[in-house]
């Protein structure tokens, strides 16, 4: 629109909807009933209003002036305008005007605020909408207010502000209700450093009005109410008003956020000068008790405020001042002060002192008081006693109370240079004490019971002298770190020095029940995170095994019974993972749950940080035999072993069935154990076999022993390879690849197999395995795997049998008796074989083959079939042939059976007990005789040829 138009006349809206985004942006300007009395000029640069009055519910404005039209979209709109209304109900007219062209931030005081009265406004709007300058006057007329944003209501104004562009000129301007108002005249600067230049003066103000159109960074936090006469002048700025003048207080009350009481009915004078604040005569009421205060605050609102007071209560509310002291309001050096000391109060204390700066002087009559002290982990309760505060330090003339469940008493004087003497006694009750230690530490002890004890405490800061008693024998328990249980206990004396950064124990006993242990060196940041030990401990004489298992739990897991020590031990490094060293000196130690138990244990163990180590330890078995063992152990909280262990005798049967959990009731302490190392054994027994020139590399792994380069004679033979054992079940676990040479087969069958007088010669074996059970029969009933067998130039006690089997057949005639054929067929089947043998599998305990060849002078067989390992029940099938060999009666016998040249075949089955002759079954001659050779293969001999 170019040209310009004019809109003249009146409008009745009952219902209006205004939509103009440049003004009132995305949300419309709603009102009801509202008349317009317009005359509006249009063109193309601006909207102007000759005139504008708009009436309505509680308002009557008139507004003129203009409003730019922007030509492009990032054009903003300009204002110049000029606001009059009578006087208006703004909370009744609020509903009807266009709040969104308030700024953002001021807008919530128009839509949150509740209140009555009037005002009049005569106001210039100019400049871009978001950034108006607003200048002229506001007039108030009974106005009171309430919002949010307030720290109390403003119960009453009247009054002009005037705006101005650089300052607001306060003219006059009443605040609070009728009768209790406070008259505030000046000016105060726009923007966030303006000057300040007010008077305030009132008979009786009401000061919660007052403090909240206060801005003032200082009074944020607090809520005033009450009255006072007030003469007062602020300059400065609004950011750091400096108050002079004199307020007559006539029951105020003063709280700050998150005080749980305020201070109450304060009457008196506060005068404020140019170097601070006097308080005349101030009276008040604080929690459950009322106090006095006078003096000065020189610097009052600064960090160096520097207080000259006198305090006095009767029966001062601890918790309640707490708060306060622990404010602004009462400066920075005695906040400082207070926080140094305390970490809370509570109770009540009759108080009467004078407060110079950072010295306090006076007197304190606890009056069952709970002082949480920063040098406590837990505070002192039901405090009662009188403590003398002056120039010269701090005494305790007798102060009872009871700390962590326990009751104390105190006496003595600390002094302004920091040196102390000070003495106490009382009974410790645990485990309620165990709060004294801090958070951190407390799991390290485990105590009940209760402990008199009695201490005194001399000297400066930088070397204080501790002496203390404590009598442990009402201790039923005391336990540190789940490794030390000293319970029963006589007693504790303590001789130390403390400095700021250590402790320095010397003269300290601990008294057990039967030995005493002393105790020097240094402790260094006691009781905080870094905390370090520089220790040493003694014991006065050779120490009982049978007393170190009772006070030192990882060694009464050993389950020594019997011997003796010496304890000369240090500790060193940090709290959290100490570090042990020294030496023990062990004799005629026993130790029953070491390979299945050991005695005379003679030696040397060194302690070395988290190594303990041995260059060799003398021992005798309880099963017949001696030992010596050298090697180390790393780490306490996870053991593990390096070690060399050498003995004359050990029966491994025996420790294999100590260290499974059926083992008895005491397992051997290698059930658990980590680590690798050597053994060597120079006799010994092994599945009931004995062995002797035993090597063996170890390696341990909680209940899984595993065996490498495994040598072992035995059974006349030498056996080698590797075994894995799994003792961590009920039922031991086996697996592993052996190889025999030169074994003796019939000591073999006999203890392996309880199959003896059977099978004689000389044995090779290999065999791959699987196994469980620490009992033969277990063991062989679950055996799995694979192997070969070679036995040579040895006898084969079955095949005495032959003869009566061939006899009770009844297939031989032709006039040769039955005696005859006996008697040859004996000669010629005495058993002797030059090779019997072959390859198996095994699985549960069934041993499977179909190439196991006997080869003997005269006769020949070949097997396939099955073996029950446990009871010897077969189930084969069996060929051979004999061989004839010169003209004695076996000749003719073998011409009468027509042994076509010079052999004979045959065959049976075996079903039953192997060594039965009642086993043989279906025994036939061949029609055709077998004179293949059988050829096997040995691993390590080769190709046998049968």
């Amino acid at each position: 629109l170019d040209s310009q138009f004019r809109i003249d006349g009146t409008v009745d809206a009952p219902l209006m909807r205004w939509d103009w985004q440049n003004i009132f942006g995305n949300a419309p300007w709603l009102a009801r009933d509202l008349l317009f009395d317009a005359a509006l000029i249009f063109d193309a640069q601006k909207i102007s209003a000759e005139r504008l009055k708009v009436t309505g519910t509680g308002l009557d404005a008139t507004v003129s002036g203009a409003v730019s039209r922007p030509t492009a979209p990032e054009e903003p709109v300009v204002l110049d305008l000029a606001l009059n209304t009578g006087l208006i109900d703004p909370f009744a007219a609020r509903k009807n005007l266009p709040l969104n062209v308030l700024p953002v931030d001021t807008r919530g005081w128009v839509t949150d605020s509740k209140g009555t009265g009037k005002l009049r406004t005569d106001l210039v709007i100019r400049g871009p909408v978001e950034r108006t300058e607003v200048t002229g006057a506001v007039e108030f007329r009974d106005f009171k207010l309430s919002n949010p944003r307030l720290r109390h209501p403003i119960e009453g104004l009247n009054g002009k502000i005037v705006l101005g562009p650089q300052a607001i000129e306060l003219m006059d301007l009443r605040i609070g209700p009728r009768g209790d108002e406070a008259t505030v005249a000046g000016t105060i600067g726009r923007g966030a450093e303006g000057a300040v230049a007010l008077k305030v003066t009132s008979a009786a103000a009401d000061l919660g009005s007052l403090s909240a159109i206060a801005n003032s960074p200082a009074l944020s936090a607090y809520r005033i109410d009450g009255r006072s006469q007030l003469d007062l002048a602020v300059s400065g700025t609004t950011r750091n008003p400096q108050v002079l003048g004199r307020a007559e207080l006539q029951g105020a009350s003063v709280r700050r956020q998150g005080w749980p009481e305020p201070l109450r009915d304060l009457q008196g004078t506060l005068t404020f000068d140019p170097t601070g604040l006097i308080l005349e005569n101030i009276t008040g009421g604080l929690g459950r008790s009322s106090f006095s205060l006078n003096g000065s605050i020189t610097g009052y609102g600064t960090d160096t405020a520097n207080p000259q007071l006198t305090i006095s209560s009767s029966a001062l509310d601890l918790g309640a001042a707490e708060a306060v002291l622990d404010s602004d309001l009462a400066g920075g050096t005695l906040r400082r002060r207070f926080r140094q000391t305390f970490r809370s109060l509570d109770g009540d204390a009759a108080v009467d002192l004078k407060v110079q700066g950072s010295q306090t002087t006076g007197r304190i009559e606890l009056q069952g008081a709970t002082l949480g002290l920063n040098a406590l982990n837990t505070p002192l309760q039901d405090a009662r006693g009188t403590v003398l505060l002056s120039e010269k330090g701090t005494t305790f003339e007798r102060l009872d109370a009871q700390i962590a469940g326990s009751p104390v008493t105190l006496k003595g004087t600390l002094s302004q240079s920091g040196n102390i003497e000070l003495g106490g006694e009382g009974t410790l009750n645990f485990p309620q004490a165990v709060a004294l230690l801090s958070p951190k530490n407390r799991g390290q002890i485990k105590a009940r019971g209760s402990v008199p004890a009695s201490f005194t405490l001399n000297g400066p800061a930088q070397a204080r002298e501790l002496q203390g008693v404590f009598d442990l024998s009402g201790l039923t328990e005391l336990t540190l770190n789940d490794t030390l249980r000293l319970a029963p206990a006589r007693r504790l004396t303590i001789g130390a020095t403390l400095s700021p950064q250590r402790v320095t124990l010397k003269d300290t006993q601990l008294e057990l029940s039967d030995v005493v242990l002393d105790l020097n060196g240094t402790i260094d940041q006691f009781g905080a995170a870094a905390q370090r030990y520089d220790l040493r401990v003694r014991s006065d004489r050779s120490v009982e095994f049978a007393t170190l298992s009772r006070l030192v739990i990882p060694v009464e897991r050993l389950g020594v019974t019997a011997g003796t020590t010496n304890l000369d031990l240090t500790v060193t490094g940090p709290a959290n993972a100490p570090g042990f060293g020294g030496t023990l000196n062990l004799s005629a130690v026993r130790l029953p749950n070491l390979l299945g138990g050991l005695e005379g244990v003679e030696g040397t163990l060194n302690f070395i940080g988290e190594r303990v180590s041995t260059d060799g330890l003398t021992f005798r078995l309880t099963t017949g035999g001696s030992g010596r063992l050298s090697g180390s152990l790393q780490n306490f909280k996870d053991p593990s072993l390096n070690f060399d262990a050498r003995l004359d005798r050990l029966d491994l049967d025996g420790l294999l069935a100590s260290a499974t959990p059926g083992g008895g009731q005491r397992q051997d302490l290698l059930k658990n154990a980590r680590g690798r190392g050597t053994v060597s054994i120079e006799n010994g027994t092994l599945s009931r076999l004995p062995f002797g020139g035993f090597t063996a590399q170890v390696n341990l792994e909680r209940g899984i022993w595993e065996l490498s380069d495994l040598s072992v004679n035995t059974a006349g033979g030498k056996m080698t390879g590797a075994v894995r054992t799994d003792v961590r079940l009920n039922v031991p676990e086996f697996s592993g690849e052996l190889v025999l040479r030169g074994a003796e087969a019939n000591q073999l069958a006999s203890q392996w197999l309880d199959f003896g007088n059977q099978v004689f010669g000389s044995t090779d074996m290999t065999i791959n395995f699987r196994a469980a059970g620490s009992a033969p029969e277990q063991f062989l009933g679950s055996l799995n795997g694979n192997g070969s067998l070679l036995v040579q130039n040895g006898r084969l006690a079955s095949l005495d049998l032959l003869g009566p089997i061939f006899g009770a057949a009844d297939n031989i005639r032709g006039g040769v008796t039955l005696n005859t054929v006996l008697g040859a067929l004996g000669g010629l089947n005495t058993g002797k074989f030059q090779k019997f043998g072959g390859s198996f599998t095994l699985r549960d305990g069934v041993a499977s083959t179909d190439d196991f060849a006997y080869a003997g002078p005269n006769l020949r067989l070949r097997t396939s079939g099955t073996l029950q390992m446990v009871n010897r029940d077969a189930n084969l099938q069996v060929q051979g042939d004999f061989t004839q060999t010169g003209g004695s009666v076996l000749g003719t016998l073998f011409r009468r059976l027509r042994t076509p040249g010079g052999s004979r075949a045959f065959a049976f089955e075996v079903a039953g007990p192997i060594n039965q002759i009642g086993s043989v079954r279906n025994l036939r001659w061949s029609e055709t005789s077998r004179s293949d050779e059988l050829k096997i293969t040995i691993p390590g001999l080769g190709d046998v040829q049968f």
